[in-house]
């Protein structure tokens, strides 16, 4: 099929949303658009060079990322677009020196390296090094500039928005339902940013609803290729279908998962053939910083209660202080099937690593992809009650507030948040 073909087929299916479907669709795309375009807090410093329009504290703006990996992701993309390699090192001291490598916020920063250095000097990033090449075709145009780093915020963005319109359609929820995943979710904050989460929610998303084998299989192997331990998603979803005697789903699905990590093997390997040691995935497990030698950290890989107490209650980096009517799709996942069970089984995963907390991030990072199949096992149950009704408005007052303005929802817990908003409106007010 051409791709007008394709294009005509896809305005095809969106006419035959409904009207109530169109608006819902409609309210996320500028909900999600302009909050991208608002950067908050910004310095004056950091704006050399960037159109905006100053607002305050902050400014409108090209889309900009903010912390955490997303800088060093970016990095990686425009070494690929404009060196044609992956050795950062170079890149980091550009991005050191003033240049946009690193996105606006980073420039003249130095930045920790996320990399490892092999016995020719080269710095290849501990990072997985197939979300960039999957950002990197459409920032090749803009290679060298600073358009890099909103183009691939914006294709971000479009594979999130596309993936509200396959919710709406193929889910057969009422259309209030992709509002709450939208609005009421940490998916807002992390979509307007380069993380792989937006991503694998994606592909998530796409994998629950498809009926085609090919498109199971590229987006199998898409969302292991992203995330290694995503393969769990597939391959738990592949059992589960096996039983039910869907067995060409499950074969598609489990040889995506399975190829995914023989693919992410080989190319890592091939990567780090010359470094001092040996590490399936090179994940950070080791890694080398400017004031620090080579670091060696293993942990065991079984679930620690206290772990997943922490990645569901902890009041900083769990999901339920901030979206607690989440608790009624995990509660629903005791029910068993294609759609339960992976996230069962993703939830579990994370509870088994010492590092659920994500680091730098809005409530628990690692679960976002989660996040879809919990709004439908809460869908499923149907629920009314009062008690329902106040935890999705305080999950949607959450949501909305990372989502407009993330920095202010970084690495604070809700009550952190709201002194930090009161201690502004006083100052504010005051003065």
């Amino acid at each position: 099929m051409s791709p007008e073909s394709k294009l005509r087929l896809m305005l095809e299916r969106c006419k035959q949303i409904n009207w109530t479907g169109r608006k819902a669709l409609a309210v996320i795309v500028v909900l999600y658009l302009a909050s991208s375009f608002f950067q908050s807090p910004i310095e004056d410093s950091q704006l050399v060079g960037v159109p905006h329009i100053r607002v305050g504290d902050g400014a409108v703006a090209p889309p900009m990322v903010l912390s955490g990996d997303s800088p060093h992701y970016l990095l990686t993309v425009n070494s690929i677009i404009a060196d044609g390699d992956v050795d950062l090192a170079n890149n980091y001291r550009d991005a050191g020196s003033g240049g946009w490598q690193a996105g606006v916020r980073f420039r003249g920063e130095a930045l920790e390296h996320h990399t490892e250095t092999d016995s020719q000097g080269k710095e290849r990033s501990i990072h997985s090094i197939f979300l960039p090449l999957l950002l990197s075709p459409v920032a090749l145009p803009f290679r060298g500039t600073q358009w890099v780093e909103p183009v691939c915020i914006l294709f971000t963005l479009a594979a999130m928005l596309a993936a509200f319109v396959v919710f709406l359609r193929r889910s057969g929820l009422d259309s209030r339902w992709v509002l709450v995943l939208a609005v009421a979710t940490p998916l807002w904050c992390y979509a307007r940013d380069i993380w792989t989460e937006p991503w694998l929610t994606v592909v998530w998303v796409g994998i629950l609803f498809s009926g085609s084998l090919p498109v199971l299989f590229v987006l199998g192997l898409l969302g292991t290729l992203i995330k290694y331990n995503f393969v769990l998603v597939p391959v738990s979803m592949a059992v589960v279908l096996w039983l039910r005697g869907e067995r060409r789903k499950a074969y598609v699905l489990a040889a995506s998962g399975v190829l995914g990590i023989v693919i992410a093997i080989g190319t890592v390997q091939y990567l780090f053939q010359d470094v001092d040691h040996f590490n399936l995935f090179h994940l950070g497990a080791h890694y080398r910083t400017a004031d620090a030698p080579l670091r060696h950290k293993i942990a065991p890989l079984w679930p620690r209660f206290r772990w997943l107490v922490g990645i569901l209650f902890h009041p900083e980096s769990g999901l339920l202080p901030f979206f607690p009517f989440l608790a009624w799709g995990l509660w629903r996942l005791r029910k068993g099937g294609p759609v339960f069970v992976p996230a069962l089984v993703f939830l579990l995963l994370h509870a088994t690593y010492p590092g659920w907390h994500g680091g730098t991030g809005f409530s628990s990072r690692y679960l976002v992809p989660l996040v879809p199949a919990l709004v439908v096992a809460v869908a499923s149950g149907k629920p009314r009650s009062r008690l329902f009704i106040v935890a999705l408005a305080y999950s949607a007052l959450w949501g909305a507030l990372a989502g407009i303005y993330p920095s202010l929802a970084y690495d604070r817990t809700p009550v952190e948040i709201g002194l930090h908003v009161w201690r502004h409106l006083s100052r504010l007010f005051s003065g």
